[in-house]
């Protein structure tokens, strides 16, 4: 993309299409051909401060030398690696208990999870034909019925059940309202339990 934007002045206007790489983080994106209309509305220059002592102090928090700031992105860096390990090492864990499981799927979570995979397939690839789209969602909607039906049956087996503390300080770590939240938050706690017992 930014190959094709590269050199254009103010006001151009421009089409091209690019296919979204294998790995692309948005799944259903991955191999498709994606159409782009661009408008330049602005340029502008970026410069960057010069790293030095000064301008690690400058941006708050505990770094007073540009030692202190290498080390905390080195270490951010290293945890990032880190959780994305451990959610591929889940995935992974989960894939294979699911395999070996016989799993039936509601058709009404099928059909509410296929919907909520559609109209977010949709407003990111603004393909308007949304049978197409649930025909290529479907076994992603199943895969995540089959996994979480799985998590619950052994949250369930386990008595892996979070308490309300818990529930409460996760949704203060997400930053939301412990009331409208709680759901969520008790989902990401009671599966947390589950993957931390396998």
């Amino acid at each position: 993309f930014d190959e094709r934007i590269a050199g254009v002045i103010r006001g151009a206007r421009l089409e091209f299409t690019l296919t979204a790489p294998a790995d692309y983080w948005e799944a259903s994106l991955r191999g498709r051909e994606v159409r782009f209309r661009v408008l330049v509305r602005d340029i502008f220059e970026r410069t960057l401060p010069e790293p030095t002592d000064a301008f690690a102090a400058s941006l708050g928090g505990s770094f007073k030398t540009l030692v202190d700031l290498t080390e905390s992105v080195r270490q951010g860096l290293v945890r990032e690696k880190e959780e994305r390990e451990r959610d591929r090492s889940r995935a992974r864990m989960l894939e294979a208990i699911v395999a070996a499981s016989v799993v039936e799927v509601p058709d009404i979570m099928r059909a509410k999870t296929e919907d909520a995979l559609v109209r977010e397939a949709a407003l990111l690839t603004r393909e308007t034909d949304t049978e197409k789209l649930r025909a290529a969602l479907r076994g992603k909607a199943e895969a995540r019925i089959k996994g979480q039906l799985v998590l619950n049956a052994i949250a369930e087996a386990e008595g892996l059940e979070p308490t309300e503390d818990e529930v409460r300080a996760e949704s203060a770590k997400q930053g939301v309202d412990q009331k409208g939240s709680s759901d969520y938050s008790y989902g990401i706690v009671r599966n947390r339990k589950v993957f931390e017992f396998l």
